[in-house]
């Protein structure tokens, strides 16, 4: 079910300032219309549709004003030497519970931190800095890190990186981890810090040139870490060449490490990481092989290009003995050492894929992630296979793709058991969709039972997306555009069909229809338009949904 080329009505530009006030903070293309535009009715936001023509100030517009004032106020606390005679505080006003006026000697900084504020204020070059103000190093992504591929335990790094020690020193992060972590917070609390991004990528990128040859003693986790983050960050914003260089280069650093052998039956005197001082610490390693696995499949599935991980490998140097991951607390909790330090482990996603019963079931959401992303790769394979074979050939593949479709059944069966309605299963539950849409999206047109399955994965993909709590500040993963794209594309193909057949149906079914999956296809695309304005990835994605909607039902 490839998207092919469609000639989209061209939609008539309003003038500026005549979109309303709701389609202009979100970008989107609003048709003008009154007193309700039509991405508004769509979106079911009447009450948030209004016009700043309708009055001589609007609500938005006082919220404008507002955001203005505030930061006319950071402007003034960045520059506290500006002659008014004030005492200024230092604080963040996109905080609440850093609203309270303290007075500035009751700051709770450390020294380096305190001096460090200082000079930024003084300067109004924080940015220059080797770290940014301290209310800003306290407020970073870390309520996002299952989104942008944090696989270090959250709790351990806070700690260490609001430390009352130099940066650089041996008991904080590694400078290129917190540069990337840095990078994450400023993207995620929006303006007026947003600026300044380009020179924290670029000072991160620098760093990453001479970080494994550093003394620091986690060089090596945390540089693997900081290109993990720094690789989601580049495909969010649609630099895509470099976030692929950047995925081969990590997935060889990884291998080098030898992350897939965490817990390995094979014996070897390659020690390139020194012992695990704890379980969190070998749970660590353990998520970071998964988060990176993960990362690279799903990747060249959205790219169609080969991954940089083969799996099954054949070779025994690469295969994957790392079992599969717990929850970080599991790790905390000592549950992994419950498998005793002798217990060791091969073939992990041989066994999988085979359907052997394993001691460790990877039930956790970077396990389902991960066991997605291999399907899904695995899946796109068996699509391409089915469209070159011929009817003789056919048959050979008939058995992966049955074994295929039941491990995806089992994973998504399994999804639905362990989520409970949380926020990290929304991803791998829209990942295991898509590859249920890739698996039969080539048989699709000539079989029921495929149709089906296609239709029920799309349908649960755009549950997923409606299921992300508090959405209006939420993150996603920008992989979550191509299961998007792939479940639109779905629902697209079952109109045209049921318009194909409205003459054997009739007319009042085929209406029915197309009201339910007008419904379906709105509601995913209400969510992706606000996902969008964190990404351009998602958002150049959404667009051309939006092209595919208007062209199906119109305005």
């Amino acid at each position: 079910m490839d998207t092919t080329s469609t000639l989209i009505p061209e939609i008539q530009k309003l003038r500026k300032g005549e979109a309303c006030m709701y389609c202009r903070r979100r970008k989107m293309k609003c048709d003008g219309a009154r007193p309700i535009c039509g991405q508004c009715m769509r979106g079911d936001r009447a009450e948030d549709c209004e016009y700043a023509a309708n009055s001589s100030y609007s609500r938005t517009q006082g919220l404008e004003d507002t955001i203005a004032r505030m930061e006319a106020r950071i402007r003034e606390l960045e520059n506290p030497d500006n002659g008014q005679g004030a005492k200024l505080v230092l604080r963040n006003p996109y905080f609440a519970n850093e609203f309270q006026q303290l007075p500035s000697s009751d700051l709770p900084v450390s020294s380096h931190v305190a001096q460090n504020v200082q000079q930024a204020a003084s300067s109004n070059l924080w940015w220059t800095l080797d770290e940014p103000p301290m209310h800003m190093r306290e407020n970073l992504f870390l309520q996002s890190a299952v989104e942008v591929g944090f696989f270090l335990n959250t709790n351990r790094f806070r700690q260490s990186s609001l430390r009352d020690l130099p940066h650089g020193h041996h008991e904080r992060p590694h400078p290129v981890l917190l540069s990337a972590a840095y990078l994450w917070g400023i993207h995620l609390t929006g303006e007026p810090y947003t600026q300044h991004e380009d020179a924290i990528l670029t000072r991160a990128l620098s760093q990453l040139t001479g970080s494994l040859s550093s003394t620091h003693p986690q060089r090596i986790m945390h540089t693997i870490q900081a290109k993990v983050l720094l690789i989601h960050y580049l495909y969010a914003n649609g630099r895509l060449l470099e976030g692929k260089y950047h995925t081969s280069s990590v997935v060889g650093l990884a291998l080098a490490a030898r992350l897939n052998k965490v817990r390995s039956s094979e014996v070897t005197d390659a020690k390139p990481l020194p012992a695990p001082v704890d379980s969190v610490e070998e749970g660590e390693r353990i998520r970071a092989c998964w988060t990176i696995f993960s990362l690279d499949k799903c990747w060249a599935v959205a790219f169609d290009s080969p991954p940089n991980t083969h799996c099954p490998a054949e070779m025994a140097g690469q295969q994957l003995d790392t079992p599969w991951p717990l929850e970080m607390a599991g790790y905390e909790q000592g549950l992994f050492s419950e498998y005793g330090t002798s217990n060791r482990t091969s073939y992990t996603l041989q066994n999988f894929l085979n359907e052997v019963p394993a001691s460790d079931s990877g039930d956790s959401a970077l396990g389902f992630l991960a066991k997605g992303a291999i399907l899904w790769e695995l899946s796109t394979k068996i699509f391409h296979q089915f469209r070159a074979a011929s009817g003789q050939t056919l048959a050979t593949h008939i058995d992966t793709f049955n074994r295929l479709d039941r491990l995806i059944d089992q994973v998504i069966a399994s999804i639905e058991r362990a989520s409970l309605g949380r926020k990290e299963y929304m991803l791998p539950r829209c990942i295991a969709s898509a590859a249920a849409i890739r698996l039969h999206s080539g048989l699709a047109n000539t079989n029921a039972l495929s149709r089906g399955k296609c239709l029920i994965a799309a349908e649960a993909i755009v549950l997923s997306l409606n299921s992300i709590p508090d959405l209006d500040s939420a993150y996603a993963n920008p992989i979550i555009a191509s299961a998007w794209t792939a479940a639109s594309q779905v629902i697209s193909s079952e109109v045209t069909l049921w318009r194909s057949v409205v003459d054997t149906v009739g007319t009042h079914e085929v209406e029915r229809a197309e009201r339910d999956l007008k419904r379906i296809f709105n509601a995913g695309l209400n969510v992706m338009t606000v996902l969008a304005e964190r990404s351009q990835l998602i958002r150049y994605q959404e667009e051309l949904t939006q092209q595919s909607y208007v062209a199906l039902f119109g305005l």
